[in-house]
């Protein structure tokens, strides 16, 4: 019977032995696994890090060339309004001549009677 005992407990640390092996090797491969998906959350993160970067430069151009296109309109509405204010001088000048002279022909008109009289 000692000898069947024996045997056993050979059997037995032989399971413990082959069982802590397989469990070195599932705690191996966990490693590994887990190793590969924090090596592929970090690429992930370089990327989306990478593209918001890229992202961000392009907003800014964005915002960049808004403004530029801003300024260039703000100065053309301020030209069109300086040249139309001059084009609306010149036309008053024009009107304010030709005002004149009107008035100058009703003078003269209203003189040519009494110069044919005079002339007379």
């Amino acid at each position: 019977m000692g000898s069947g005992s024996s045997i056993k407990i050979k059997e037995h640390e032989a399971k413990l032995a082959e069982l802590e092996e397989k469990r070195k090797k599932e705690v191996e491969s966990n490693k590994k696994k887990h190793e590969k998906e924090k090596e592929h959350h970090l690429k992930q993160i370089s990327n989306l890090t990478a593209t918001k970067k890229k992202l961000d430069e392009h907003v800014a151009k964005k915002e960049k060339d808004l403004q530029e296109k801003e300024e260039k309109a703000k100065k053309e509405k301020e030209n069109l309004h300086k040249k139309l204010q001059a084009e609306q001088q010149e036309k008053q000048r024009e009107i304010e001549q030709i005002l004149q002279e009107v008035s100058l022909k009703e003078k003269s008109l209203k003189d040519e009677p009494e110069r044919i009289l005079q002339s007379e």
